[in-house]
């Protein structure tokens, strides 16, 4: 489906929506044409596009950079928390061992 959005000031691009089976929602993304008959092509194209994706098993959408971000220092926090806890159990074990001599 195209569509123009109304709520975008200066903006004469096209939209499209798409509805694939089995995923939950629509994708909507921008043409960025201006004139309908364009926009028509790219919006078969990036269906064909999300169809072979589907198939594939590939993600549909990207993902956005405060996601990546977020998932970053979520990897990071947890590495950092795990190499503490081997540090934290290493000293105990050279403790033990020092109070044993």
């Amino acid at each position: 489906m195209l569509y123009k959005r109304a709520d975008l000031e200066n903006n004469d691009a096209w939209w499209y929506r798409a509805k694939l089976k089995g995923k939950i929602g629509y994708i909507r993304r921008s043409t960025r044409e201006t004139e309908r008959v364009l926009a028509e092509r790219f919006a078969v194209e990036e269906w064909h596009n999300l169809l072979g994706k589907q198939k594939a098993g590939l993600k549909l959408t990207a993902k956005l950079v405060r996601d990546v971000v977020k998932d970053f220092f979520e990897q990071v926090s947890a590495t950092k928390t795990e190499r503490r806890a081997k540090y934290q159990h290493r000293l105990e074990e050279l403790d033990q061992k020092h109070c044993r001599m």
